[in-house]
């Protein structure tokens, strides 16, 4: 784990307490040693408060299911990509999806909404726990990642919906395998500074909203190669390419 999470504002030279879930993964996942009677000093851990500043700590004391931390400097966080990437992702499979979260998060994704086109066969029930659940994948893949922030996720009901937001940026690529239009072939101009990428669910998107999400003015279809990938494969790759091409992984 590259850091933990304060839920106060932490100020160097102060002790603060660290008390619940996170707490408990320091204390059992990470089995840290406090500082020691004998005047011996306790482990160093990261932990970024509530403001997103990050500090070096010192762990002082714990009881059962808290502890105390001492903030001994500011340290830089790493900043976050300049690239705004949003994945407009069609509600697939729970296993598959989680791993869309993780590994977008990972990657420097800004955000992903999730919503259900005619194909998908998917339909969850509870989505506000569902949500609840992806917001702490999103979280626990941040932290590992040393990213400062999770992804923003949103599910979307209607098509309209998923219309409006793609407007609201300046440029949005289809991936649509009868595209002759690849990442590599396309040229994205240096006024863009988000980008979407509208991935259909295991069967594809029905003609019909090919054609809608096709005909709007920032969309552009873009092949993925010569292979038909799986929704999830689709997703991490094109954020993958996206960084590497025009992203801060070039």
């Amino acid at each position: 784990m590259s850091y933990f999470l304060s839920d106060k504002p932490l100020k160097v030279g102060e002790i603060s307490n660290i008390e619940g879930e996170e707490a408990k993964h320091i204390l059992l996942s990470r089995r840290m040693r406090s500082a020691m009677p004998d005047g011996r000093q306790g482990e160093k851990l990261k932990i970024q408060d509530i403001n997103g500043k990050r500090f070096l700590c010192e762990f002082i004391t714990a009881s059962r299911e808290s502890l105390d931390i001492l903030a001994l400097e500011e340290i830089t966080s790493q900043k976050e990509p300049a690239l705004k990437i949003y994945i407009f992702q069609s509600l697939i499979k729970e296993q598959p999806l989680d791993n869309i979260l993780q590994k977008a998060t990972e990657l420097g994704a800004t955000g992903i909404f999730i919503f259900s086109p005619e194909r998908s066969l998917e339909r969850f029930k509870e989505m506000d726990k569902k949500l609840d659940r992806w917001n702490k994948i999103s979280l626990e893949a941040a932290k590992q990642s040393d990213r400062i922030s999770p992804l923003k996720i949103s599910y979307l009901t209607h098509q309209e919906d998923v219309i409006k937001r793609m407007g609201e940026l300046d440029q949005v690529f289809l991936l649509e395998p009868t595209s002759k239009e690849t990442f590599a072939t396309w040229e994205l101009s240096s006024q863009v500074n988000s980008i979407g990428i509208l991935v259909g669910p295991e069967g594809g998107f029905s003609t019909k909203e090919i054609e809608t999400f096709s005909g709007l003015k920032k969309v552009i279809k873009i092949s993925m190669g010569p292979r038909i990938l799986r929704a999830d494969t689709a997703s991490i790759v094109a954020v993958a390419i996206i960084q590497s091409l025009w992203g801060d992984m070039k």
